[in-house]
Protein backbone atom coordinates (compact mmCIF):
# COMPACT_ATOMS: atom_id res chain seq x y z
CA UNK A 1 0.00 0.00 0.00
CA UNK A 2 1.14 3.39 -0.95
CA UNK A 3 -0.12 6.77 1.22
CA UNK A 4 0.60 9.78 -0.87
CA UNK A 5 0.07 13.70 0.60
CA UNK A 6 0.10 16.37 -2.11
CA UNK A 7 0.17 20.03 -0.79
CA UNK A 8 -1.89 22.08 -3.54
CA UNK A 9 0.64 24.72 -5.08
CA UNK A 10 0.32 25.80 -8.55
CA UNK A 11 3.13 23.87 -9.23
CA UNK A 12 1.52 20.29 -7.90
CA UNK A 13 -1.70 21.15 -9.30
CA UNK A 14 -1.52 18.44 -12.20
CA UNK A 15 -2.72 15.05 -10.23
CA UNK A 16 -2.91 12.77 -13.12
CA UNK A 17 0.05 10.30 -11.12
CA UNK A 18 -2.39 9.91 -8.10
CA UNK A 19 -5.58 9.32 -9.83
CA UNK A 20 -5.34 5.62 -10.03
CA UNK A 21 -5.09 5.58 -6.16
CA UNK A 22 -7.98 3.82 -4.78
CA UNK A 23 -9.25 6.04 -2.28
CA UNK A 24 -8.79 9.99 -2.54
CA UNK A 25 -9.25 12.79 0.00
CA UNK A 26 -9.93 16.18 -0.03
CA UNK A 27 -9.04 17.97 3.31
CA UNK A 28 -11.18 21.04 3.75
CA UNK A 29 -10.71 23.66 6.26
CA UNK A 30 -12.49 27.12 7.43
CA UNK A 31 -10.68 29.38 4.59
CA UNK A 32 -10.62 32.13 7.70
CA UNK A 33 -8.26 29.90 9.81
CA UNK A 34 -6.48 28.87 6.32
CA UNK A 35 -5.68 32.17 5.44
CA UNK A 36 -3.94 33.26 9.17
CA UNK A 37 -2.27 30.05 9.07
CA UNK A 38 -0.75 30.38 5.61
CA UNK A 39 -0.15 34.17 6.13
CA UNK A 40 1.64 33.27 9.36
CA UNK A 41 4.20 30.38 7.66
CA UNK A 42 4.43 32.23 4.93
CA UNK A 43 5.76 35.79 7.19
CA UNK A 44 8.24 33.31 9.25
CA UNK A 45 9.28 30.63 6.41
CA UNK A 46 9.00 32.16 3.07
CA UNK A 47 9.70 35.73 3.53
CA UNK A 48 12.28 37.33 1.17
CA UNK A 49 13.43 39.35 4.15
CA UNK A 50 14.31 36.57 6.89
CA UNK A 51 18.19 37.24 6.36
CA UNK A 52 17.95 40.99 7.06
CA UNK A 53 17.77 41.57 10.74
CA UNK A 54 16.46 45.17 10.60
CA UNK A 55 13.59 44.30 8.74
CA UNK A 56 12.50 40.65 10.28
CA UNK A 57 12.99 43.36 13.78
CA UNK A 58 10.13 45.83 12.20
CA UNK A 59 8.08 42.51 11.92
CA UNK A 60 8.57 41.16 15.14
CA UNK A 61 7.46 44.51 16.40
CA UNK A 62 4.60 45.05 14.70
CA UNK A 63 3.58 41.36 15.84
CA UNK A 64 4.03 42.75 19.44
CA UNK A 65 2.08 45.49 18.89
CA UNK A 66 -0.92 43.25 17.15
CA UNK A 67 -0.86 40.97 20.32
CA UNK A 68 -1.12 44.49 22.84
CA UNK A 69 -3.77 46.64 20.45
CA UNK A 70 -6.76 44.45 21.61
CA UNK A 71 -8.36 44.28 18.01
CA UNK A 72 -7.33 48.02 17.04
CA UNK A 73 -4.74 46.19 14.29
CA UNK A 74 -6.00 43.28 12.82
CA UNK A 75 -4.93 40.68 9.74
CA UNK A 76 -5.58 43.78 7.21
CA UNK A 77 -2.83 45.03 8.60
CA UNK A 78 -0.65 42.70 9.08
CA UNK A 79 -0.72 41.96 5.35
CA UNK A 80 0.03 45.64 4.37
CA UNK A 81 2.38 45.54 6.94
CA UNK A 82 4.37 42.76 5.05
CA UNK A 83 3.93 43.30 1.64
CA UNK A 84 5.48 46.93 2.89
CA UNK A 85 8.51 45.18 4.04
CA UNK A 86 8.20 43.22 0.59
CA UNK A 87 8.42 46.31 -1.54
CA UNK A 88 4.79 45.36 -2.75
CA UNK A 89 1.52 48.06 -3.59
CA UNK A 90 -1.03 47.17 -0.44
CA UNK A 91 -4.42 48.57 -1.08
CA UNK A 92 -7.34 47.15 -0.18
CA UNK A 93 -8.22 46.24 -4.59
CA UNK A 94 -4.76 44.97 -4.84
CA UNK A 95 -4.63 43.01 -1.50
CA UNK A 96 -8.96 41.76 -2.77
CA UNK A 97 -7.32 40.60 -6.25
CA UNK A 98 -4.38 38.49 -4.82
CA UNK A 99 -6.78 36.81 -2.36
CA UNK A 100 -9.69 36.28 -4.70
CA UNK A 101 -7.46 35.00 -7.43
CA UNK A 102 -5.46 32.29 -4.86
CA UNK A 103 -8.68 31.26 -3.29
CA UNK A 104 -9.92 31.09 -7.26
CA UNK A 105 -6.89 28.72 -8.10
CA UNK A 106 -7.89 26.59 -4.46
CA UNK A 107 -11.51 26.36 -5.46
CA UNK A 108 -10.95 25.24 -8.99
CA UNK A 109 -8.60 21.94 -7.28
CA UNK A 110 -11.73 21.08 -5.39
CA UNK A 111 -14.44 21.39 -8.28
CA UNK A 112 -11.59 19.61 -10.59
CA UNK A 113 -11.74 16.83 -8.92
CA UNK A 114 -15.51 15.96 -7.34
CA UNK A 115 -14.82 12.29 -6.44
CA UNK A 116 -12.18 13.39 -3.92
CA UNK A 117 -13.75 12.38 -0.17
CA UNK A 118 -13.81 15.91 1.63
CA UNK A 119 -12.21 15.49 5.21
CA UNK A 120 -12.39 18.35 7.29
CA UNK A 121 -9.52 19.56 9.16
CA UNK A 122 -11.34 20.20 12.13
CA UNK A 123 -12.78 16.69 12.08
CA UNK A 124 -9.18 15.71 11.95
CA UNK A 125 -8.11 17.56 15.00
CA UNK A 126 -10.43 16.80 17.71
CA UNK A 127 -10.40 13.02 16.43
CA UNK A 128 -13.54 12.82 14.33
CA UNK A 129 -12.85 9.73 12.12
CA UNK A 130 -15.93 7.74 11.90
CA UNK A 131 -16.68 9.18 8.29
CA UNK A 132 -13.51 9.07 7.01
CA UNK A 133 -12.79 5.46 8.33
CA UNK A 134 -16.23 4.42 6.88
CA UNK A 135 -14.86 5.79 3.44
CA UNK A 136 -11.74 3.78 3.96
CA UNK A 137 -12.89 0.62 5.17
CA UNK A 138 -10.46 0.82 7.71
CA UNK A 139 -10.75 1.87 11.53
CA UNK A 140 -8.90 4.56 12.46
CA UNK A 141 -7.22 5.89 15.71
CA UNK A 142 -4.37 7.81 16.49
CA UNK A 143 -3.34 11.34 17.63
CA UNK A 144 -2.98 14.87 15.30
CA UNK A 145 0.33 14.98 16.99
CA UNK A 146 3.23 16.22 14.95
CA UNK A 147 6.89 14.64 15.31
CA UNK A 148 9.20 17.26 16.49
CA UNK A 149 11.14 17.44 13.27
CA UNK A 150 7.89 18.48 11.43
CA UNK A 151 7.22 21.31 14.29
CA UNK A 152 7.77 24.37 11.67
CA UNK A 153 4.34 23.74 10.34
CA UNK A 154 2.03 23.27 14.08
CA UNK A 155 0.86 26.52 15.11
CA UNK A 156 -2.91 26.57 16.81
CA UNK A 157 -3.96 22.93 16.13
CA UNK A 158 -7.68 24.39 16.14
CA UNK A 159 -10.55 26.54 15.09
CA UNK A 160 -12.13 29.69 14.97
CA UNK A 161 -8.87 31.44 16.22
CA UNK A 162 -9.51 33.55 13.23
CA UNK A 163 -12.18 35.91 15.12
CA UNK A 164 -9.20 37.24 17.12
CA UNK A 165 -7.41 38.39 14.56
CA UNK A 166 -10.62 39.61 12.06
CA UNK A 167 -11.89 42.93 12.55
CA UNK A 168 -15.12 44.43 10.93
CA UNK A 169 -13.41 45.93 8.24
CA UNK A 170 -11.32 42.76 7.54
CA UNK A 171 -14.48 40.50 7.69
CA UNK A 172 -16.15 43.06 4.63
CA UNK A 173 -13.54 42.47 2.06
CA UNK A 174 -12.71 38.46 3.10
CA UNK A 175 -16.12 37.83 2.87
CA UNK A 176 -16.64 38.53 -0.71
CA UNK A 177 -14.18 35.67 -1.52
CA UNK A 178 -15.16 33.13 0.66
CA UNK A 179 -18.55 33.39 1.64
CA UNK A 180 -19.54 30.62 -1.40
CA UNK A 181 -16.87 27.97 -0.28
CA UNK A 182 -18.50 28.52 3.68
CA UNK A 183 -22.03 27.41 2.43
CA UNK A 184 -21.21 24.80 0.55
CA UNK A 185 -19.17 22.85 3.34
CA UNK A 186 -21.06 23.62 5.81
CA UNK A 187 -19.10 26.66 7.85
CA UNK A 188 -20.77 28.95 9.75
CA UNK A 189 -21.21 31.99 7.98
CA UNK A 190 -21.42 34.58 10.78
CA UNK A 191 -18.20 36.79 10.58
CA UNK A 192 -18.52 38.57 14.27
CA UNK A 193 -15.16 39.19 15.58
CA UNK A 194 -14.12 38.20 18.82
CA UNK A 195 -15.72 40.53 21.87
CA UNK A 196 -12.70 40.77 23.63
CA UNK A 197 -9.71 39.70 20.83
CA UNK A 198 -6.57 37.95 22.21
CA UNK A 199 -3.48 37.13 19.96
CA UNK A 200 -1.61 34.69 22.20
CA UNK A 201 2.47 35.20 21.36
CA UNK A 202 3.44 31.40 20.85
CA UNK A 203 0.63 31.82 17.66
CA UNK A 204 1.91 34.81 16.49
CA UNK A 205 5.36 37.32 17.98
CA UNK A 206 6.76 34.33 19.53
CA UNK A 207 5.95 31.58 16.22
CA UNK A 208 7.12 34.09 13.73
CA UNK A 209 10.80 34.38 15.41
CA UNK A 210 10.58 30.45 16.19
CA UNK A 211 10.33 30.06 12.36
CA UNK A 212 12.60 32.73 11.32
CA UNK A 213 15.11 31.26 13.92
CA UNK A 214 15.00 27.74 12.36
CA UNK A 215 15.06 28.66 9.07
CA UNK A 216 18.39 31.06 9.59
CA UNK A 217 19.94 28.15 11.55
CA UNK A 218 20.08 26.74 8.26
CA UNK A 219 22.93 29.45 7.57
CA UNK A 220 24.05 29.98 11.08
CA UNK A 221 22.79 33.70 11.69
CA UNK A 222 20.75 33.26 14.62
CA UNK A 223 19.75 36.61 16.18
CA UNK A 224 18.36 37.38 19.83
CA UNK A 225 14.78 38.83 20.17
CA UNK A 226 16.69 41.73 22.21
CA UNK A 227 18.65 42.51 19.06
CA UNK A 228 15.24 42.47 17.49
CA UNK A 229 13.89 44.94 19.69
CA UNK A 230 16.83 47.17 19.43
CA UNK A 231 16.71 47.52 15.97
CA UNK A 232 12.89 48.19 16.30
CA UNK A 233 13.49 50.71 18.54
CA UNK A 234 16.39 52.36 16.03
CA UNK A 235 13.51 52.80 13.56
CA UNK A 236 11.18 53.89 15.36
CA UNK A 237 8.87 50.65 15.46
CA UNK A 238 8.69 49.64 19.10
Amino acid sequence: GVLAKVVINPDTEDLTPYLHFDRKIAIVRDPRDTLISRLMYGIGYHSPYDRDDRQVALMYAFLRRLEASGGELGVLDLIRFDWELRGIASDDATIRAHYAAEWARIEGFYARYPDFFPFKYEDFVVGHLDALSEYLGMELSGSSDVDPKHARVVRTKSSGDWRHWFRSTDAALFRTIYQDFLVRYGYGTDWTPHASPRIEPQFASEYFYRLVSEKRALILRPVARETLLQLARQQGAS
